[in-house]
């Protein structure tokens, strides 16, 4: 009788277990899809002639305002800011929920940035480096 109530117990604690993974873990699963997602159209447009993804990450976070998602690409080009612009705003991306507006950015790596670049070995003399990346946010 002890025997089966310590299964019964075993039980109870790990579908206890179980629901709190589900309840904590379920809802940043679902946010993850929706990032990637978001971030395809970025992630495979063509790449620039003469330019290089470094990295690439998607994100979704709460805000005052509900939900923003992001995407970026670290990029190694030789182009400048309007060009590459220019090249990525050539889609129309959609939002990641209905009602939200997508914006595109592009901006040269700040001097924390680059110092964080280089400290990884990622970095090339001479080279220049942007952020290209899409908010979708209410």
């Amino acid at each position: 009788m002890d025997r089966k109530r310590g299964f019964i117990y075993l039980g109870i604690i790990f579908g206890s277990l179980a629901i709190l993974w589900i309840a904590v873990f379920l809802p940043a699963l679902g946010d993850k899809k929706v990032a990637d997602s978001f971030a395809d159209p970025l992630f495979n447009h063509t790449l620039m002639e003469g330019s290089e993804i470094i990295q690439k990450e998607a994100d979704r976070s709460k805000t005052d305002g509900g939900k923003m998602t992001a995407a970026y690409l670290l990029l190694c080009s030789d182009a400048d800011e309007d060009t590459l612009y220019t090249f990525y705003n050539d889609i129309d991306y959609p939002p990641a929920q209905e009602g939200d507006t997508v914006t595109l950015h592009v901006r040269a790596l700040d001097s924390s940035s680059l110092d964080a670049l280089s400290q990884s070995g990622l970095d090339v003399e001479g080279k220049n480096y942007w952020f290209v990346y899409l908010l979708s946010q209410p």
